[in-house]
């Protein structure tokens, strides 16, 4: 077990030094280039590139999705869940963990279903169209996000990308054929959720965001 572990740090080291030496200027020309796109054009106008954007340009997306095969990654969720509310409160909603890697994130604010009070998770999210897809893996637990049982009770909902907040209203994709597209998509932009849904043990609830008129 010790020797398992230690080959998994020497293989971080070692991705994290050859991603910093090989593209580190890169990915800040290019970092930069996706900040000012954002806020902008608008993140969803970005689509089908965003999801690639890491690995093109951010030396720790490659790190991030190579982590996502591990399940002990779920269990920082109680370190990464409360940092990404500080980094949110104190950048206006610009900033978070997930970000700095170079994975697409926003802000979700929903109706409570049985408080009626606003309520603010913090999600990943994968380009499609001019829409936003959002996934419930819930870090990997067999219960669903409360957060899901919310949109499903009330759909209209508010995501805050980049500091610009968007009214919206939620779509749970249920058809077979979109469902299977939209997966491999979000394969592409995240494919930790191959290893979540293994650790859940069930289907995950998966909702398209489209902006209210």
């Amino acid at each position: 077990m010790r020797w398992s572990r230690s080959l998994i740090l020497i293989r971080l080291l070692v991705n994290i030094a050859s991603c910093f030496c090989v593209r580190s200027l890169f990915g800040v020309a290019g970092g930069i280039l996706v900040e000012f796109l954002g806020c902008h054009v608008g993140a969803a106008s970005l689509g089908w590139w965003l999801p690639f954007y890491g690995w093109v340009v951010n030396p720790l997306t490659r790190l991030a999705h190579w982590l996502g095969r591990y399940p002990w990654l779920m269990k920082l969720a109680p370190v990464i869940v409360p940092v990404d509310r500080v980094l949110h409160r104190v950048s206006g909603n610009r900033l978070s963990l997930v970000r700095f890697a170079g994975l697409p994130s926003l802000r979700l604010v929903t109706v409570g279903r049985k408080s009626g009070l606003l309520r603010a998770n913090d999600l990943l999210y994968t380009p499609y169209g001019d829409c936003y897809v959002v996934i419930g893996s819930g870090w990997g637990r067999a219960q669903h996000p409360t957060w899901t049982l919310n949109l499903t009770a009330n759909p209209e909902a508010t995501i805050i990308v980049r500091g610009r907040s968007i009214p919206v209203v939620a779509r749970r994709v249920e058809d077979g054929v979109e469902l299977d597209a939209i997966w491999e998509l979000a394969l592409r932009n995240w494919p930790g959720y191959v290893m979540e849904k293994r650790l859940a043990g069930r289907e995950f609830r998966v909702f398209v965001l489209s902006e209210r008129r």
